[in-house]
């Protein structure tokens, strides 16, 4: 059997491998892998539109005006940027499928992390993106008054 990077610390830290996760554990984390699904896929939805917008208006030899430019630009940038959590998410719900048959203690390690990462990273989108706001406010009445 060929583990994963965390699953191989834990095993060459000495862990017990054979260590059971209790089952009201197991059940909580379970109810969580319907909604990580349905994140996981409305989030490729949104990378594939906004990658494949980007990638019809070029192919179709649009001409496009500076700000429409920026525009895919940006469509780009964030399908980009949102391929690591819509990946991260599919696999947490993935992680969670074999804690359900597994129960061992390096596979409850293996989803927590999981989770952990990705929502550190929602958490530090939804900070830039609530800076950008505060940015573009203040931007707009500085312009205003001027």
């Amino acid at each position: 059997m060929k583990l994963s990077g965390l699953e191989a610390k834990d095993a060459a830290a000495g862990a017990v491998l054979d260590e059971r996760v209790d089952q009201e554990l197991v059940e909580s984390l379970l109810g969580s892998k319907p909604w990580l699904r349905c994140v996981s896929v409305f989030m490729w939805i949104a990378v594939m539109i906004l990658l494949g917008n980007s990638g019809y208006r070029t192919a179709m030899g649009h001409e496009l005006t500076e700000q429409e430019d920026l525009g895919r630009t940006m469509a780009v940038v964030l399908g980009l940027v949102y391929v690591f959590p819509a990946y991260r998410s599919w696999s947490v719900a993935n992680a969670i499928g074999r804690l359900r048959y597994g129960r061992a203690r390096w596979e409850l390690r293996v989803v927590l992390e999981g989770q952990r990462r990705f929502f550190t990273f929602m958490g530090a989108s939804l900070t830039l993106l609530l800076m950008g706001f505060v940015l573009m406010v203040l931007f707009a009445v500085v312009r205003a008054r001027f």
